[in-house]
């Protein structure tokens, strides 16, 4: 089982690696879409220390500190009622978003998180964006699956005595590992341990090729 720091290692990155590279290649993964969300009794606003007027900013992403004022449920990353949404002038309307390093007040709540958003493309710089949650359980997020994360292992010895050999975790994209976030093991007789690598584009799912420059 992965200690703390592996897991807290191992959501930073995955949070990081699917919105700013996999999620930007997913058409409309940023950009705000019509939800209840403003159904929510609690609402906070995010300060966003970016000028998103900025083409440039378009799906960048975003990963901020939230501390909540009110109580938030909240059990886990994938189970729990925190939203992001976006206001243009037109009202609220939510954006994807993922949660890491959860604080619990007890097993369903919680105190504080970090957040993971992308800047949608309709950011002009002056759109306001807001964390919205509840106390009471909600309905799970219904975002579509972009990817998927498998634990498993490599190994590959391409000359006698030089060996690829590790626990990883695979970042999946329409069946395609991109990333490897690498738990211990070692790469070429070196040992090697929380590093995330980049797999060649479109290798054989049952054996992808490490992308070595």
């Amino acid at each position: 089982m992965a200690s703390l720091n592996q897991r807290r290692f191992l959501w930073i990155v995955i949070a990081l690696l699917l919105f700013s590279t996999i999620g930007s290649h997913v058409q409309s993964a940023g950009n705000p879409r019509k939800t209840n969300i403003e159904s929510f009794p609690y609402k906070q606003g995010i300060l966003i220390p970016l000028d998103t007027s900025k083409a440039i900013l378009q799906d960048q992403p975003i990963d901020i500190r939230i501390t909540f004022d009110n109580p938030c449920w909240g059990k886990n990353e994938t189970v729990h009622s925190v939203r992001v949404g976006v206001d243009d002038g037109t009202g609220i309307q939510e954006i994807e978003s993922q949660i890491y390093d959860l604080e619990h007040s007890d097993e369903t709540h919680i105190t504080a998180c970090s957040l993971v958003f992308l800047i949608p493309e309709t950011a002009n710089g002056k759109e306001k964006y807001y964390v919205l949650y509840d106390s009471q359980e909600t309905d799970p997020a219904n975002y579509p699956k972009h990817v998927s994360i498998e634990d498993t292992h490599y190994f590959y010895e391409p000359i006698p005595g030089q060996t690829i050999d590790f626990d990883y975790y695979g970042i999946r994209q329409e069946g395609f590992v991109i990333y490897a976030v690498i738990q211990k093991g070692q790469l070429l007789g070196n040992p090697i341990a929380l590093s995330a690598i980049k797999f060649k584009p479109n290798s054989p799912p049952s054996k992808p090729s490490i992308w070595i420059s």
